[in-house]
């Protein structure tokens, strides 16, 4: 539940509605695709590239959709975004109806989709930072947080139902998800921030000045490069997830409650992530991140049934919600409005970089060699990010925001 002063924000409970009725359509059909184009094709490669073309979009989209979100109404960029995201659904359910669509075209609409998304993504951060106050903003970022684990929760499970039912249902909600989103959008009356221009200053400058802001930050440039590491490993990881026991002879509806699994574990983590921010160094947090990842993933390579993965993976998801909800209110804490789409594009973009790989190299491996070497080669990857992080000193950089009258910026920092 949102705080007493959050749950009276009127602006803010719309925007909060808007993003958790898309979000929730985006979970659901974030399950149905993969299956889709497993039922087309039998190819966990041909799911992988589906990833890739979803995370490569997003990626190339969000640096300059921050400028777009600094720069022009904030509103009009979610409700066009959102309009052309539902027609983009639509033509997918369209396509999962007749089940003839060619896995390019299915992978053409995903792409878009995707690129909407991340179009709307820094737009509807700023835009709910304009209508928090800086008091409410630690709890309206632990309120997200954990909006979002119930989200991935509930998604999965009810994706994969619905796709059980027909391979067109899990779609068709996600239209009715947009077409909400959008009503909740334009009932808000507050305005969303349109930020002056920066006429001086060329485009490509401005594009990228979210990214040179954070990069000039020790402790965020170390998140920057640690988080496109992890995105990379768990989108392959999920995606082997999902595939390994659907592989077996799992159900669809299996599938998405062993994907549903991972957000348990964030429900469970965001119950006690602001609580967690309190007593413990955000470094610490990512410490124990990062080697408690490369264990649970290792221990997947033990096991080819589905709970039992899901539930590695679940174990995987415990302890981000803190580290997220630390460097979340950080970032939006640091960042002037003028830059406020940038530096979150910015930090979407870096953490995505790397993610779309993920899926496409878990989609190969799986095809060729046993799901055991899969897991251990993504177990690896934490492993020397873990070293790096353990024996670097980046760590030591992290803000420490567990006394509420201290600067969260630890001295020294640009």
């Amino acid at each position: 539940m949102p705080s007493a002063g959050l749950r009276h924000n009127r602006d803010f409970v719309l925007l909060t509605f808007a993003r958790t009725t898309s979000k929730l359509g985006t979970q659901i059909t974030g399950v149905a695709l993969p299956l889709l184009v497993l039922a087309l094709t039998g190819s966990a490669t041909d799911a992988g590239l589906v990833a890739f073309a979803e995370g490569a979009a997003l990626v190339l989209v969000l640096l300059p959709a921050g400028l777009l979100a600094d720069r022009h109404d904030r509103r009009r960029i979610i409700l066009l975004c959102d309009g052309g995201a539902l027609l983009a659904v639509g033509a997918v359910a369209a396509l999962a109806w007749t089940r003839g669509a060619p896995v390019t075209m299915i992978a053409a609409l995903a792409a878009l989709v995707a690129a909407l998304g991340a179009a709307v993504q820094p737009a509807a951060s700023a835009a709910s930072r304009a209508v928090v106050p800086d008091g409410d903003l630690r709890a309206a970022t632990a309120f997200n947080e954990t909006r979002n684990a119930a989200v991935n929760l509930a998604g999965p499970p009810l994706g994969g139902l619905l796709f059980g039912i027909s391979p067109a249902l899990p779609f068709i909600v996600d239209v009715v998800s947009y077409a909400a989103s959008m009503l909740a959008v334009a009932a808000v009356r507050a305005p969303l921030g349109r930020p002056r221009d920066e006429p001086d200053t060329s485009l490509a400058r401005q594009s990228v000045a979210g990214l040179r802001f954070l990069w000039q930050r020790p402790a965020l440039r170390y998140v920057l490069v640690s988080g496109a590491v992890m995105n990379f490993v768990f989108s392959g990881v999920l995606l082997a997830v999902l595939v390994v026991p659907v592989r077996g002879g799992a159900s669809a509806l299996s599938a998405g409650t062993t994907v549903a699994c991972v957000g348990l574990g964030a429900v469970v983590g965001s119950l006690f992530a602001a609580r967690l921010t309190a007593v413990v160094p955000v470094g610490r947090l990512i410490l124990a991140v990062t080697w408690s990842s490369c264990a649970l993933i290792a221990a997947m390579a033990g096991t080819g049934n589905g709970l039992v993965l899901g539930a590695l993976a679940g174990a995987c998801s415990l302890l981000i919600p803190a580290a997220n909800i630390g460097m979340l209110t950080v970032l939006a804490l640091l960042t002037p409005d003028e830059l406020q789409g940038r530096a979150n594009a910015a930090t979407g973009f870096f953490a995505m970089l790397a993610a779309p790989f993920g899926p496409a190299l878990a989609g190969v491996l799986i095809d060729r060699i046993p799901s055991a070497a899969v897991f251990l080669s993504f177990a690896a990857v934490v492993l020397l990010l873990a070293l790096a992080t353990t024996f670097g000193r980046a760590v030591t950089a992290m803000p420490d925001l567990r006394t509420p009258t201290r600067s969260p910026v630890p001295a020294g920092t640009p």
